[in-house]
């Protein structure tokens, strides 16, 4: 069984790392706004908001950076072949398996992005509203 450590490192270190980075920042302003929104209760509407958009930013821009990965690597593999010729379908295969690792990697930054940014601001309109 592949662990993470394994998924990072077959990604391609040069697009994984900054993705995880992007992904460790997003995490890190949501455990600070979940605990300003969901234990003080309390919200200070314009940094809050900006903490959302920086995770929502974040998380598209990770998405955007996994795409740009797998390019870059189908560019390289491409380059390679053309110099090789002749691959067989299974080895072709595995190295477009492997190319889309970034791309997965950012879909899933931008999923738990999203599912943050969407419950975050649903309490601070909730927050909002009694005031």
């Amino acid at each position: 069984m592949k662990t993470f450590f394994d998924f990072i490192v077959n990604g391609g270190l040069f697009f994984t790392l900054p993705l995880t980075l992007f992904a460790g920042t997003i995490l890190f302003f949501g455990v600070r706004l979940g605990l300003e929104l969901f234990v003080a209760e309390r919200a200070l509407k314009p940094r809050v908001s900006k903490s959302l958009d920086t995770i929502i930013y974040l998380g598209g821009f990770s998405f955007i950076f996994g795409i740009l990965g797998q390019l870059v690597g189908l560019y390289e593999a491409f380059t390679v072949l053309s110099k090789v010729g002749a691959v067989s379908p299974k080895i072709l295969m595995a190295g477009l398996k492997v190319s889309t690792i970034p791309t997965l990697y950012g879909f899933g930054i931008l999923l738990t992005a999203s599912i943050i940014w969407f419950v975050f601001r649903r309490k601070l309109q909730s927050l909002t509203d009694q005031d």
